[in-house]
């Protein structure tokens, strides 16, 4: 069976959340789905990501927008997206089709793994994905942060605030200032881990080549890894890292399909300029689709 909808959007972080609620909120009949429940990353961002709300706040806010604006909302995964024969989108899911006017695309990223010797097998092992999760079990202890991205100078605050030592792998510019207990390592590399069942050990490779071993009991990354576009076969262009390939307004080289948030490439990287940028490529997706009514 195939359902048919006004717009469809997959992925439910926050710039999936806020496009659906702008093009619900002008009528459209809209629904978003995700693999997993709403808020993405952001749910695991317990301080202020902007406008002075953590991120669970600002997820709590969206969800309560979009069932004011008439959006539905379902858990359930997308597998594969063409354009039919009319020009229009068909995405098939483990529930059945969709074919829809305008399909946005917020499936995000992957968490960032490092891919250090050894990563694999302690993964959930002292090597941890989300600092806002699991930063309080390595209170007092030695941990490696490694990461980047415009909310690393938060993660490792955070993160800080519970560890003994922290050592800092920043795979971007250093956090300045560094909090008392942080010890930076500026341009090394993660190059192996080791442990007996559990992380005890890593060993950094410096500019020069030598290697050194650091005891941590946690390994913490913090960032953004693989975007989820594999799904998508050849329904768009993708850039070489894989995020989707858009003009200024969002529209990707797929007619009637768009891409907003961080699977977007040159996407913004705060998060209210997120919810900003896919709010309005909403409210133009309605005016499009109201203009081919006419």
């Amino acid at each position: 069976m195939t359902r048919e909808m006004d717009v469809l959007v997959i992925g439910a972080g926050v710039a999936g959340l806020a496009a659906a609620i702008a093009a619900a909120g002008r009528g459209l009949g809209t629904l978003v789905i995700d693999s997993m429940w709403v808020g993405g990353h952001v749910n695991n961002m317990p301080y202020d990501v902007g406008a002075g709300r953590t991120g669970p706040d600002l997820v709590g806010d969206l969800l309560m927008q979009l069932d004011d604006a008439g959006a539905a909302f379902e858990i359930v995964e997308a597998t594969a997206g063409r354009l039919d024969r009319d020009g229009r989108a068909v995405v098939d899911t483990a529930a059945g089709q969709i074919r829809c006017s305008a399909l946005v695309i917020a499936t995000g990223r992957e968490d960032l793994v490092p891919g250090a010797e050894g990563t694999d097998a302690l993964r959930g092992r002292g090597i941890s994905t989300c600092a806002g999760c699991d930063a309080p079990l390595y209170r007092g202890k030695d941990v490696l942060l490694v990461g980047g991205g415009p909310y690393f100078d938060d993660e490792l605050e955070l993160v800080a605030s519970h560890a003994g030592t922290v050592h800092v792998l920043p795979l971007g510019s250093a956090p300045d200032p560094l909090p008392g207990n942080a010890r930076l390592l500026a341009g090394r590399r993660l190059v192996r881990v080791e442990g007996e069942g559990v992380l005890a050990r890593v060993c950094v490779e410096d500019p020069g080549g030598g290697t050194r071993w650091l005891d941590v009991e946690g390994l913490i990354t913090s960032g953004e890894g693989a975007p989820h576009t594999a799904w998508l076969g050849d329904l768009v262009t993708l850039d070489d890292s894989g995020l989707v390939v858009t003009d200024e307004y969002a529209q990707t080289s797929a007619a009637g399909v768009y891409a907003v948030g961080c699977v977007q490439s040159g996407a913004p990287g705060r998060v209210p300029d997120v919810v900003d940028a896919a709010a309005e490529t909403g409210r133009r997706i309605a005016d499009a689709i109201a203009s081919r009514s006419v």
